[in-house]
């Protein structure tokens, strides 16, 4: 995943970085470049428990695949206290719709949908076909 997330910034001709140790992020965000700096959540983990002045450049977007999962936790509120100024974009095939667990309430609303229809018509997906069907079973006493 982390090298993926890399090579897909790089096919689009912008500087990337990739941090290779929460070490070595707090290193790459504390730099004046600007550059797309990428990494896991582990490593962002260690990241945030180094940083402890934070960052408060508003230039700052954290992309946060599978909102849905990380996010509702201590972890959450550590990422906002070291980007109080950030943007924070999730990205989830399968968002939380509860009132207390809202993934779009978290991150202010939906920029965008892929719907299911979406998909079929891309190609990505194929349409399920489904017949509902009900069968007669009689039971007796013998079997």
């Amino acid at each position: 995943m982390d090298d993926q997330i890399t090579e897909t910034f790089k096919k689009c001709q912008i500087p990337v970085e990739n941090a290779q140790t929460g070490k070595h992020l707090v290193e790459l965000l504390s730099g004046t470049g600007d550059t797309v700096i990428t990494t896991l959540i582990h490593k962002f983990e260690a990241a945030v428990n180094r940083a402890h002045d934070g960052f408060d450049s508003p230039d700052i977007f954290v992309l946060v695949d599978e909102g849905h999962r990380s996010q509702y936790g201590t972890f959450n509120i550590k990422m906002q206290k070291v980007f109080p100024k950030g943007c924070f974009i999730a990205f989830t095939g399968t968002p939380l719709m509860k009132k207390e667990k809202s993934t779009a309430n978290r991150f202010g609303g939906l920029i965008d949908v892929y719907s299911i229809t979406d998909a079929v018509e891309d190609g990505a997906v194929v349409p399920l076909l489904y017949e509902g069907r009900h069968n007669l079973i009689e039971v007796n006493e013998n079997h």
